[in-house]
């Protein structure tokens, strides 16, 4: 999944910024930023991860609990260095005990290969909030008959699938809304049909779902099934990205216009919300 992102081709993500409303300058200046994975996003993967190994923690998931069993001053180095500060380490107080200071140097070397290894670094507590997550998505939906992380590329796009049958693809999202009615604003508020458009284009599928599972107790799931005016919304807007990818992907930043209206943005832009077909009652 990692050379996924290092692929430089058109993506959904691309394309939420590109048809976010946007100038075509603050698009790209995102998308050429360094990218910053926040504990939101972190949990969502250890969560995909769970479910894609049948419900146990995969070892790409490294278990650490940097702010308990320590003393207060022990604490604050762990949380300086575990931000990146690693010179603090040398700062810890003069008070504290020759064998704490010795335990704190031996879990940062355990955790330092952890990470350096490439896994997932995060405490017990996120862990089985994302167990307790996936077993509520795993009872709702199908999670086992089909492909998992399934990626696909042509000439100039790619797509990254979180499941995918013969005929639907199915993408797994956490949130914290508690309500059917939050998380379909948040369908559209985040780009999910400019999302589902650009899947099923490149995976040739008939059918998008989207499940959700809620980050708060009871983690109850929420399976919205997407109608032809939630997915022709995101063709449009799909089609509108596209054209802005392909005239400036290859264009230096400080040439890319800041502000410009054209008549597809226009069109887009008067696009109504759309419907959606939800299955379940919740």
């Amino acid at each position: 999944m990692k050379e996924y992102f290092k692929v430089n081709k058109f993506s959904a993500s691309a394309a939420k910024k590109l048809a976010g409303g946007a100038s075509p300058y603050a698009a790209f200046y995102q998308l050429r930023k360094e990218f910053k994975t926040t504990d939101a996003m972190k949990l969502g993967t250890i969560v995909h991860a769970i479910i894609e190994h049948g419900g146990e923690l995969p070892a790409s998931v490294a278990v650490v609990s940097p702010y308990t069993a320590y003393t207060t001053g022990e604490a604050k180095a762990f949380k300086a260095w575990w931000d990146g500060d690693k010179d603090y380490i040398l700062k810890m107080p003069k008070s504290a005990k020759p064998d704490d200071r010795a335990n704190l140097n031996l879990k940062r070397m355990v955790f330092s290969d952890s990470r350096d290894s490439g896994a997932i670094m995060t405490d017990q507590a996120t862990i089985d909030k994302a167990h307790a997550m996936a077993k509520n998505l795993m009872a709702a939906t199908d999670t086992v008959n089909g492909e998992h992380e399934k990626a696909i590329y042509t000439e100039d796009s790619k797509c990254l699938m979180d499941f995918c049958t013969e005929d639907t693809v199915k993408d797994w999202k956490t949130t914290s809304k508690t309500t059917m009615a939050e998380v379909l604003r948040e369908c559209f508020k985040f780009g999910y049909h400019i999302q589902a458009a650009q899947y099923l284009k490149l995976s040739g599928r008939k059918h998008f779902e989207l499940d959700f599972v809620c980050s708060s107790e009871p983690h109850e799931v929420f399976i919205v099934k997407c109608g032809d005016s939630f997915l022709e919304t995101g063709r449009e807007k799909l089609d509108y990205a596209k054209q802005l990818w392909d005239q400036y992907k290859d264009t230096p930043l400080e040439e890319i216009p800041q502000a410009e209206s054209t008549t597809i943005e226009d069109t887009y832009r008067e696009l109504s919300e759309p419907e959606f077909t939800v299955e379940g009652e919740f």
